[in-house]
C-alpha cells in the first residue's frame, strides 16, 4: 500500500498514476483544493514511500478538459478538451506542453471513453456512435468500433483496445456481458470474452 497523507476529501476522486517507482502522481480538480482554485487542474507529485507532496502546479481548467496520467512511462500526461477536440500532452518534469493534436472530425462539445494509450501512440473517444480511434500524433481518424461498446480501456504495450459490451448477442441471439479486442492495426475485432462488467 502506499501511504497518501496528502490526499485531501472531497466532492472530486483525484486520478492517479505512478511516475516511477518512487513517485506518485494525482490530478485533482481546484474546486475540491484548500484554498478553491476554480476552473483549475491541480497535478501533485508525492513521494511513494512517504506520502509527502514533492512537487506540484495547477493548469486551466476551462472547458472541463479531461485528464489521462500514466504516458510516456508515467512521465506525461494528456489532457483533450471536448469542446475543441484538441489534445494536449504534457511532460510533467517542464510542466508545459510537448505536443498537440486536434482529433480529426467536428468537435460535438461533449465526448465519453476519452484516452490516450501510454505509448502516446493512439487516442479514443466517444462522440456520435461508437469509440472512435485516431492517431496520437497527427489526430487523424483510424478506426471506430460499433455502436454498443460502453466503454474501454488500451491494452499497455500494445496496440490493442479491450472494449465492454453489455448488450452483446451470441449465437443464439441471447444478450451477455463480453470484453471484445480490437486491434489497431488489422482494423479489427479479433476476441470476444466473458465479462464481468469491469475493463
Amino acid at each position: 500500500a502506499v501511504p497518501y497523507s496528502g490526499a485531501r476529501a472531497g466532492g472530486s476522486t483525484p486520478e492517479f498514476a505512478f511516475r516511477n517507482a518512487d513517485t506518485l502522481v494525482a490530478a485533482r480538480w481546484g474546486e475540491f483544493e484548500t484554498p478553491k482554485q476554480p476552473n483549475r487542474w491541480v497535478i501533485r507529485e508525492y513521494s511513494a514511500r512517504s506520502g509527502k507532496e514533492t512537487a506540484s502546479f495547477d493548469l486551466p481548467r476551462e472547458g472541463r478538459p479531461e485528464i489521462r496520467l500514466g504516458l510516456g512511462g508515467g512521465a506525461e500526461f494528456a489532457m483533450g478538451n471536448a469542446k475543441t477536440g484538441r489534445v494536449e500532452v504534457w511532460s510533467l518534469a517542464a510542466q508545459k506542453p510537448v505536443r498537440e493534436f486536434t482529433l480529426a472530425g467536428q468537435p460535438t462539445g461533449s465526448w465519453g471513453n476519452f484516452d490516450v494509450s501510454g505509448e502516446g501512440k493512439w487516442a479514443a473517444a466517444t462522440r456520435r456512435v461508437g469509440i472512435e480511434f485516431f492517431d496520437g500524433r497527427t489526430g487523424a481518424a483510424v478506426a471506430s468500433l460499433p455502436s454498443g461498446a460502453n466503454t474501454g480501456a488500451f491494452v499497455p504495450k500494445r496496440d490493442l483496445y479491450a472494449a465492454w459490451f453489455s448488450n452483446h448477442r451470441d449465437a443464439a441471439g441471447k444478450p451477455r456481458q463480453v470484453h471484445q479486442v480490437f486491434d489497431l492495426n488489422r482494423k479489427a475485432l479479433i476476441a470476444t470474452l466473458p465479462s464481468d462488467g469491469f475493463v
